[in-house]
C-alpha cells in the first residue's frame, strides 16, 4: 500500500444498514453499547458506539487497539468468537456492529451469581472456551486478556470478545509488553521485564486454564478475600481446589457443600489434572489449548449434550454450517485465506508489540 494513502477512514453511514435503539446493554471509559436492529432482516446486533473526539483524546494507543480489535474480530470466523458484522461511522461516532449475545458474560451470569450450572453444561462450556482460543493459536493470534467476562453467551454458546489486546505472534518470537489482568496474568508475564524472557500462546493457556478452574470450583485461586493478587501464590501456581485448611478455603468448603452435582464435578480427576497442566508454572510444560481439546472429561462429557440438543431440534448441526460457511459471521463474505494475509498487512510483523501499522495501512481499506 502506498505511503501517500490517507488514515481517514471511509465508511458507510450506520443508518444506512441498521436502526439504533435506546436499549443500553454496556458502557465503558470510551464507548457505549446498544441493542440494535438490522433493518433488512430484522435480526438484533450489539452496536458499539465510540466518540471520534474521545478516540482522538485517546491518542494512538487508543486508536491502535480499536484497530487490532477490528482486524483480529474480521480475521477469526469462528462459532465460539463473537463476530463483528461491520464497522461504520457518522459524523461524531464510529460504531462497531457485532452479533448480540444476550446472556450477558460468563463471569457475572455464572460464576458470580453461582449459577446452577449441570457437569455437561460445564464440559461443554470448557470445550467451547479451549476450542475459541485453539482457534485463535492456530493463526497465530495471541488473545492476551482471557479471562470469564470475555466469553459472552448467546443462548448456550459461548462467544470470546474483546480483542483490543491481540496481537500477531510471528513464528520464533516473543512478546515483552506487560498487559492484561492481573488475576489472569501467568508467571512469565507477572516476572517482567527483568525475571522473564517474554511470553507467548503459552500465557493464554494460563489463563484459559484460570477461566475452566473459576467455571468450576467458583473462586480465583490467586486471589485473596479482598480481590488482590496473591504473587507468592500465583508465582507458585498453587491450586487449592477449594480444599486448604485456610479459613478463607474452609469456608469455600461449607458453601460448597450446597452444590450437590458441581461438588462432585470438581472432584473428577480428569478436571483437577486439566486445569493443573493449563495452570502449569513451568512455561514449557504447560499443554497447547489444542492438547487440552484432547482431555476425556471435555470430549465426553460435553458430547453428551451437544448430542442431545442435536437429536431434540436440529439446530446445532444446521447453526454450525451456517458459521462454517460464513453466514453472518462474515459480513463481507471474505475468506479466510484473504483475511490472514491482512493480518500480516496490518501488524508490523517484526515487532514484538505486534502495534498496528496505521501509518502504512489505511484501516477503512482493511475493514471495507
Amino acid at each position: 500500500m502506498g505511503q501517500g494513502q490517507s488514515e481517514e477512514l471511509q465508511l458507510q453511514s450506520l443508518t444506512e444498514k441498521y436502526s439504533l435503539g435506546k436499549t443500553k446493554l454496556g458502557e465503558g471509559a470510551y464507548g457505549t453499547v446498544w441493542k440494535g436492529t438490522d433493518r433488512q432482516t430484522g435480526n438484533i446486533v450489539a452496536v458499539k458506539q465510540m466518540s471520534k473526539a474521545k478516540l482522538r483524546r485517546g491518542g494512538h494507543k487508543l486508536r491502535d487497539n480499536m484497530g487490532r480489535e477490528v482486524v483480529m474480530m474480521r480475521a477469526c470466523q469462528h462459532e465460539n468468537i463473537a463476530q463483528l458484522l461491520g464497522v461504520f461511522q457518522e459524523e461524531k461516532h464510529v460504531y462497531l456492529v457485532m452479533e448480540c449475545c444476550e446472556g450477558g458474560d460468563l463471569g457475572e451470569r455464572v460464576i458470580a451469581q453461582k449459577a446452577n450450572v449441570t457437569e455437561e453444561q460445564s464440559a461443554e462450556w470448557s470445550r467451547q472456551m479451549c476450542a475459541a482460543v485453539a482457534s485463535l493459536h492456530g493463526m497465530r493470534i495471541c488473545h492476551r486478556d482471557l479471562k470469564p467476562q470475555n466469553y459472552m453467551l448467546r443462548g448456550s454458546t459461548l462467544k470470546l470478545s474483546d480483542f483490543g489486546l491481540a496481537v500477531f505472534v510471528p513464528q520464533g518470537q516473543s512478546l515483552s509488553d506487560r498487559c492484561g489482568t492481573p488475576g489472569f496474568m501467568s508467571p512469565e508475564l507477572h516476572l517482567l521485564p527483568g525475571k522473564s524472557r517474554g511470553y507467548s500462546f503459552p500465557a493464554d493457556a494460563w489463563a484459559l486454564g484460570l477461566c475452566i478452574y473459576m467455571l468450576i470450583f467458583r473462586h480465583n485461586p490467586f486471589l485473596d478475600s479482598r480481590g488482590f493478587v496473591d504473587e507468592s501464590s500465583l508465582l507458585n501456581g498453587r491450586l487449592t481446589f477449594g480444599e486448604d485448611d485456610s479459613s478463607f478455603g474452609l469456608l469455600l468448603q461449607t458453601l460448597n457443600m450446597g452444590w450437590g452435582e458441581e461438588n462432585a464435578t470438581g472432584r473428577r480427576p480428569e478436571i483437577r489434572e486439566l486445569c493443573k497442566q493449563l495452570i502449569c508454572v513451568e512455561e514449557r510444560r504447560r499443554i497447547t489449548t489444542q492438547q487440552a481439546l484432547q482431555n476425556p472429561w471435555l470430549a465426553q462429557f460435553g458430547a453428551r449434550l451437544r448430542h442431545r440438543k442435536v437429536s431434540c431440534d436440529g439446530q446445532g448441526s444446521r447453526q454450525s454450517s451456517k458459521l462454517s460457511a460464513g453466514g453472518t459471521g462474515n459480513a463481507a463474505g471474505k475468506p479466510m485465506h484473504t483475511c490472514v494475509s491482512r493480518i500480516l498487512e496490518a501488524l508490523q510483523v517484526g515487532s514484538d508489540r505486534g502495534k498496528l501499522a496505521l501509518g502504512t495501512t489505511n484501516l477503512g481499506t482493511l475493514i471495507s
